[in-house]
């Protein structure tokens, strides 16, 4: 079970603050053995500014590993009546140091059309490939 909340928005709707808890339950088990599900806590903050920008940042606190953080930056605006793209990138600290080489960073760009959207992300990790990540999306 994951559970979170969102704060109302603050400065005339630009400030969010958000909590979340991840993983509470039990434990994952696979014939005799059993581990905790990997619990982590998360808060996170997003500011608006300049009509078309969000600037975001997140910390996760997990139960058996290491404080992380990461930041991300959002440039979206509306192309026509029904369109809109947005270009994305954002660092995750607990994602560096894994491999060799560039990670840690990802690179998006999205478009929707009215209630429906396509996402695409570009997530650089070393010596293991850039993997490309595909989103579609419908909100109601």
């Amino acid at each position: 079970v994951d559970l979170g909340i969102l704060s109302p928005a603050y400065l005339e709707g630009s400030l969010s603050f958000a909590a979340a808890l991840r993983n509470l339950g039990g434990n994952l088990e696979f014939e005799t053995e059993s581990e905790h599900l990997p619990l982590e806590g998360r808060l996170g903050a997003s500011y608006r500014f300049l009509g078309s920008w969000s600037a975001s940042m997140d910390m996760g606190i997990p139960r058996d590993d290491d404080l992380f953080g990461a930041l991300g930056l959002e440039y979206a605006r509306k192309v026509g009546k029904d369109w809109s793209v947005a270009g994305r990138a954002g660092f995750n600290s607990k994602l560096v140091g894994d491999v060799r080489g560039f990670s840690g960073a990802a690179f998006g760009l999205g478009f929707a059309f009215r209630d429906l959207g396509f996402d695409y992300a570009l997530r650089p990790m070393g010596s293991l490939g850039s993997p490309h990540h595909f989103t579609l999306n419908c909100s109601f």
